[in-house]
């Protein structure tokens, strides 16, 4: 609400026409994020959340926030703005909101662009109840996974490779075929491993441990906590976990 304040006072302050029909502006423009949020309600949600996530909630926004906070304090002056600010509510800022604005602000939003650059992507889905995991479905997750690398990982986007087991569902005609001309490239299961261990079993310690001794109401609150646990999960743990699976060819 505050951005779309933003959006409405500086078009009602340039444009009077939007200023003297200001309900009806405001009406037609909750009416366009309504109808642009329709967007991630459709099967092809998942790809136009991540594109948002991705393009316009991550370095997008830092950026125009240490560009603004820039103009302001340093290209317009923080003396001439709290002179503007007193002239509209009688005083001056303090010291502190001098401080905040030119030095401590923009440290701060550089600071935390540089903690925003995703190194690692941990990616995974819920399997729907009465839904059979064959390769129909299985090219689907491929598909989201390869959109994902591709939001959240673009410097990886045309050079990462997939391992996957010997599963029937992993290693039918449908799933080569699309690996193939989606441009994907997979490493061979190693010798006299069933699955894909220890990347994949790993996680099954990691994930009882937040879990052990709770009661779940729905199948939504089991989701909640698989997902949390895995966010919360060290860059540490993933690390050691690739380190090990490179073992297996050894």
């Amino acid at each position: 609400f505050g951005g779309s304040e933003a959006i409405i006072t500086a078009l009602s302050d340039e444009f009077p026409i939007i200023g003297n029909n200001r309900e009806i502006f405001v009406a037609c423009l909750f009416t366009l994020y309504f109808l642009v949020g329709l967007a991630s309600c459709s099967q092809g949600g998942f790809y136009f959340f991540h594109l948002l996530d991705r393009y316009a909630a991550g370095y997008s926004m830092l950026f125009a926030v240490l560009a603004e906070t820039i103009a302001i304090s340093w290209i317009y002056g923080t003396d001439r703005f709290c002179a503007d600010i007193k002239d509209m509510i009688g005083f001056s800022p303090g010291i502190y909101w001098r401080v905040c604005w030119k030095i401590l602000a923009p440290l701060f939003l550089m600071g935390r662009g540089r903690r925003q650059s995703p190194r690692r992507m941990v990616y995974h889905e819920f399997v729907p109840p009465s839904t059979t995991v064959n390769d129909k479905f299985y090219v689907g997750v491929l598909k989201r996974l390869k959109c994902r690398v591709q939001c959240v990982r673009p410097d990886i986007a045309k050079d990462w490779k997939l391992h996957h087991d010997n599963a029937l569902a992993h290693s039918s005609f449908l799933v080569t075929n699309y690996l193939t001309k989606a441009g994907v490239p997979t490493i061979p299961q190693p010798p006299y491993s069933p699955d894909v261990v220890p990347p994949d079993f790993f996680l099954f310690s990691h994930l009882k441990g937040p879990m052990k001794g709770k009661h779940f109401g729905t199948i939504e609150g089991i989701q909640a906590s698989c997902t949390a646990a895995l966010k919360d999960n060290p860059d540490e743990a993933y690390r050691g976990a690739f380190d090990a699976w490179k073992t297996r060819w050894s």
